[in-house]
Parts: structure tokens; C-alpha cells; sequence
């Protein structure tokens, strides 16, 4: 499915499945007018081109739902809802983070301006809770989704707590809530294999934009024509 088409299924998924979680208006509004679909995933790790942080999310989803299926724990498998809700909202954090900038680098004995994606947290509540901030103000978020989301990166931000000063509150959660190991080894298995820092590997074919990290993959004004006027 092409990237505009999944951006659509997205936004339709949302006015459909989630619609008794929340202001789904609202929310689909949000993402429209915010930069979901134009930010990148990172600024020089994984992704970072426009369109990185939605092809990233719709990637993790596509690897959670490997995991489950292939899954050989003796656990109820999470429904298609939460699957989608986690995996494609787990980066929300990211939305108003980058920036598009410059940068000289040397190249070949020579300085070089290039195009660069520069980070600018506008609201540095950190990673997993941030995102969780986010989806909160307009969705209704179980228990096991929050926990999924907030310790998506596992060991990389393990936090503390009064009861848990060593944070093993992450470790409460993965017994409690299998789901938030399978969404953390998505996140991964989607950085590492699927993701380089200037391209993506979507429906089996590579996307590359190296060379044009600016280049919108996404047209919010279309989905905006095609979801808010439907």
C-alpha cells in the first residue's frame, strides 16, 4: 500500500475504531494540522527525511503484528484496535520536535551546507510519557496501552518511582502487559532493519530521500480533502 493510502487508513481508522475512546475529530484535526505527517523519526539516526516519523510508526505496526501472530507465549492476543493505536501513536512525542535547518560539514576537503532536520522540543516531558500526554488529551488510553507506550524504549529511559527507584517498573509492566516487550521489539526490529538515516524500506521497496530529506511523502491538504470532507 502506498504511503498516501496508509496515511488515509490511518485517519479513517481513527474516525472508525476509536470513535468511543474519545474526540476522534479533534484528534484526526490535530494530526492534520500538526507535523505527523511531514516530521521525520530523528534527525540523523533513522528516518530522518519528511513523511520518517509516519512511515516509522506504520512500520512498527506492520513488525508488532509479526510478533504477535509468531508469538509462541500462552497470552490473549491484543485485538487489531489496540494493536493500531499503540504502534501508530507510540512516537507522538516526535510531533513539533524537528525543525528543517542547515548545516556545513566537510566533505572531500571541501565545507558543504546541507539540508538538515534540527531538534527543538518544545515540550521536553521526555519520550514515552510525552506521547502518552499527547494521545491522552484527546483519547481514552487502557492500562496496558499506556504501559506499551510509555516503556516503548525500554531500558533506554527507565525512569523512577517511589515504589520502584531502581525502575523496575518496566520490568512490572512486561509481566503484566506482554504487549509492551512486543511493541518495544517492533520499535527495533523497524529501526534496525527496515531504516537507514535517509530512506525506508516500505511494501518491499526501498524509499529513498538522501538527497532530498525536505521532500514532502505525504500530502496532508489531499488527506485533509479525502478524511475531513468525507
Amino acid at each position: 500500500m502506498e504511503p498516501q493510502k496508509c496515511a488515509e487508513h490511518l485517519l479513517q481508522f481513527c474516525k472508525t475504531s476509536l470513535s468511543d475512546r474519545g474526540d476522534t475529530d479533534e484528534f484526526i484535526l490535530f494530526l492534520l494540522e500538526s507535523d505527523f505527517f511531514t516530521a521525520p523519526a530523528s534527525t540523523k539516526f533513522h528516518a530522518a527525511f519528511s513523511g520518517g516519523l509516519f512511515l516509522h510508526s506504520w512500520g512498527v505496526f506492520k513488525r508488532l503484528q509479526m510478533f504477535i501472530k509468531r508469538s509462541p507465549e500462552n497470552m490473549e492476543k491484543p485485538d487489531i484496535v489496540v494493536q493500531m493505536l499503540i504502534a501508530l501513536f507510540h512516537d507522538l512525542c516526535k510531533v513539533g520536535m524537528y525543525e528543517q535547518g542547515h548545516k556545513w560539514t566537510k566533505i572531500n576537503n571541501k565545507w558543504v551546507e546541507l539540508d538538515v532536520w534540527q531538534h527543538n522540543d518544545m515540550i521536553p516531558l521526555g519520550h514515552g510519557e510525552k506521547s502518552l500526554y499527547l494521545l491522552q488529551t484527546y483519547l481514552r488510553v487502557e492500562p496496558d496501552e499506556a504501559c506499551a507506550i510509555r516503556w516503548h524504549s525500554n531500558r533506554h529511559e527507565t525512569g523512577t518511582h517511589f515504589f520502584y527507584p531502581t525502575g523496575a517498573s518496566l520490568n512490572e509492566a512486561m509481566k503484566k502487559y506482554p504487549i509492551t516487550k512486543y511493541l518495544h521489539l517492533a520499535d527495533l526490529f523497524q529501526t534496525y532493519a527496515y531504516e537507514i538515516i535517509g530512506g525506508i524500506i516500505h511494501d518491499g521497496e526501498l524509499i529513498d530521500r538522501t538527497e532530498n530529506p525536505f521532500e514532502p511523502i505525504i500530502d496532508v491538504e489531499k488527506l485533509k480533502e479525502t478524511i475531513v470532507g468525507s
